[in-house]
């Protein structure tokens, strides 16, 4: 039986880089995280990624129909 991969999430330098390579953001978690480990173990279901701002890592996702 092979390991189950975990999503890994993706980690941007910004809000902006994360939009243009993520489309438009939906929703911001209110959390800031000292290291895309620590974000990633809150989000163990994937399909979010993270940005860097002044305060810390953030945790983002945008909303697919």
């Amino acid at each position: 039986m092979k390991p189950m991969k975990k999503p890994s999430m993706e980690l941007y330098n910004s809000q902006a880089e994360a939009a243009a390579n993520e489309g438009s953001i939906d929703g911001i978690d209110g959390s800031i995280y000292d290291s895309l480990e620590e974000a990633e173990s809150y989000f163990p279901e994937g399909g979010v990624f993270a940005f860097k701002d002044e305060e810390g890592i953030r945790v983002a996702w945008i909303l697919k129909s």
